[in-house]
This record gives structure tokens, C-alpha cells and sequence, in this order.
């Protein structure tokens, strides 16, 4: 352990290398696909489910395409990953990607901290789901204060003309 702890690639490799449940395949793939991006984004296929998504919201809001260097057979995904953890802009559009595929759409109240909470933590019937939604609830005075200032927030900024409204962002 103590040996792991010292190399992080070897570390990433071990924890995550094989987990076929993220689509991992061994060699350096914990390494490559490790959490990157405001949302951690892990996995070969998250990473690849997000680069997919990304495309395509590029796509539908007008926005140039994505470097064509994601679409190399061989190197392309990680290349991607890469720029997920080196690049603010990509990796916000890889969270936003991976929250649309894998959050939105399966939390009924988005006002309940302990419903995102758990489908963001592996989903609300597994252990780690069910800790995360008990200890979002600790959080709720602190969710509720920021809920004001953005309603705040809000109001002030939408004498802009700018769109504002959350869900109209969120559409498919």
C-alpha cells in the first residue's frame, strides 16, 4: 500500500484499472479515466458518454465543433479526459454532459438535497447514496441561504434580457 501511495498513476491504475463497471479495460485506464472535471467524471465510459453529449450540445447551440483530435481512434478519449482536467470550459461541459446523462431526468424534486445527493453518490438505494443523502440534509441551511441569493441574483440579472431560467438550460 505504502508503494501505491507514493505513485499516482500506479494508485489510479489499481482502484480503478479494471472496474468494468465504469467501462475500464485494465492497463492505465484508472489512470486515464480517473475523476476529472468540476464533477469528477470518471470512467472510460462516463468519459465517453460525456464526450458524446458534449458534441452534441455543441452542436444544437451553434457552438464550433470540439477539437477533431477526440475523434482519433486511438488516443482520442483520453485526450478528452485530459482536457477535462487541464481545460476550465471543457471540463464544465463534460460535467454539465454527464449530469444530463446521468442525473437529469431521475430526481422528481430537485429541491431535495438528499434525492440529488443520492443519484449523484451511485444511486439512492446504495450505501453510499443513502450516507451522501443523510449528510446533505445537514447542509440544507446553508442550500436554502444560496437559494435566496441566486432568486436575488436572478431578478437583478434579468433586466439583461438573458436567459435565466435553469430548466430552459437544461431541456433536452
Amino acid at each position: 500500500l505504502a508503494d501505491l501511495l507514493k505513485d499516482e498513476k500506479k494508485l489510479f491504475n489499481a482502484v480503478y484499472g479494471n472496474l468494468s463497471a465504469l467501462g475500464n479495460r485494465g492497463g492505465d485506464d484508472g489512470f486515464n479515466f480517473r475523476g476529472s472535471g468540476f464533477g469528477q467524471v470518471t470512467g472510460r465510459d462516463n468519459i465517453k458518454k460525456a464526450l458524446a453529449t458534449v458534441k452534441k450540445m455543441r452542436a444544437e447551440a451553434g457552438l464550433p465543433p470540439l477539437d477533431s483530435k477526440y475523434d482519433a481512434e486511438d488516443g482520442g478519449l483520453e485526450a478528452f479526459a485530459e482536457d477535462i482536467r487541464d481545460n476550465d470550459d471543457i471540463g464544465a461541459q463534460a460535467t454539465v454532459a454527464w449530469w444530463l446523462n446521468n442525473v437529469h431526468g431521475k430526481v422528481e424534486d430537485w429541491t431535495n438535497d438528499a434525492q440529488v445527493s443520492a443519484m449523484v453518490n451511485r444511486g439512492p438505494n446504495s450505501k453510499l447514496g443513502k450516507k451522501s443523502a443523510q449528510v446533505s440534509q445537514s447542509y440544507k441551511p446553508y442550500r436554502d441561504a444560496l437559494d435566496a441569493a441566486q432568486k436575488e441574483a436572478d431578478t437583478t440579472l434579468s433586466a439583461t434580457g438573458l436567459p435565466m431560467n435553469n430548466e430552459e438550460f437544461f431541456k433536452n
